[in-house]
């Protein structure tokens, strides 16, 4: 198992019933972990500016990494 330890995680979200785990860093860093399928995708970025709020490319990757997940 991979240990990924981020020193400031201003947003997550935690699905527990499907074993699943959401970070999102303040210039779009994504971190997504899926226990059931064994599956952890990071992704960085350098958005402009700092922002805690949702970007709206944040949708659309989380989408991508659940049907990257579930391909599996």
């Amino acid at each position: 198992m991979l240990l990924v330890l981020i020193a400031s995680v201003p947003s997550f979200g935690c699905e527990s019933d499907k074993n699943i785990a959401t970070y999102r860093g303040v210039f779009g860093q994504f971190l997504y972990i899926n226990q059931d399928k064994n599956v952890v995708i990071a992704t960085f970025s350098s958005a402009e500016s700092a922002s805690n709020a949702a970007r709206e490319t944040s949708k659309a990757k989380l989408e991508a990494f659940e049907s990257l997940a579930e391909s599996l």
